[in-house]
């Protein structure tokens, strides 16, 4: 049956048998107070101390201590190392796997096809010869002037056009135009002529007729100016 007794503060307590002698805490004024034992005769409460006449407070049991944390369980095997092939190749600052040139051991890009330091082909081609280089060069010679040579023509007909507009509605500013264009023509098909002769080939003839026909576009406009003022000068006599 539960024991009664009495806190130092005079707070009536009831606490089982199971405490016998262990402390428990007064819930009014918080000490620890000692369960008496009923059977040996001590009092259950203190000398000098009025009953209170109240409800006694039954202590409740003190909770379970917790368990002590478990220590993290070890794996029974320890992880197997990465073999070496799984190790990435190493990165190269532009962020691209890179690999040693099979020729000079210098650390290229993994999809070069040509070594940048040694200028070895990585892909079983030879290097261009001599030959090669100079025929590609000379072909891309021909097309630069074969290009200009037709823009001279282009631009010496296209001046010639604006010639005749600015004659039949006399547009001043349609022959200043074609003063322009017959001055790229000539530009043009000079250079033409030029680069043609640099790699052996014969001038284009569209580069030949495109400054002789710009430095007509250069010449009309300004005969044909004054020839107007002295027609207009001489009726006006």
């Amino acid at each position: 049956m539960p024991i009664k007794f009495e806190c130092p503060c005079g707070k009536h307590l009831l606490a089982p048998e199971s405490k016998i002698g262990k402390a428990a805490t007064c819930p009014r004024c918080g000490e620890r107070v000692v369960v008496p034992d009923p059977s040996s005769g001590a009092p259950t409460q203190p000398l000098g101390l009025d009953f209170v006449d109240e409800e006694p407070t039954l202590i409740p049991p003190l909770p379970p201590a917790p368990p002590p944390p478990r220590a993290p369980a070890r794996a029974a095997h320890p992880p197997a190392p990465l073999p070496p092939s799984s190790v990435p190749p190493p990165l190269s600052p532009a962020g691209g796997s890179t690999k040693p040139c099979p020729f000079c051991g210098e650390a290229i890009q993994a999809v070069a096809k040509k070594c940048k330091h040694c200028g070895e082909f990585l892909d079983g081609r030879r290097p261009p010869s001599k030959a090669q280089r100079r025929s590609a060069g000379r072909g891309a010679a021909v097309g630069r002037a074969s290009g200009k040579a037709t823009s001279s023509l282009t631009m010496s007909l296209l001046g010639l056009v604006l010639y005749g507009a600015g004659f039949a509605v006399c547009a001043l500013p349609s022959w200043g135009a074609s003063i322009v264009l017959g001055i790229v023509a000539v530009v043009s098909g000079m250079q033409a002529s030029s680069e043609a002769k640099a790699v052996g080939m014969s001038v284009p003839g569209s580069a030949t007729t495109g400054v002789i026909l710009g430095i007509v576009d250069i010449a009309l406009p300004p005969v044909t100016f004054v020839i107007v003022v002295l027609l207009i000068a001489g009726a006006s006599r």
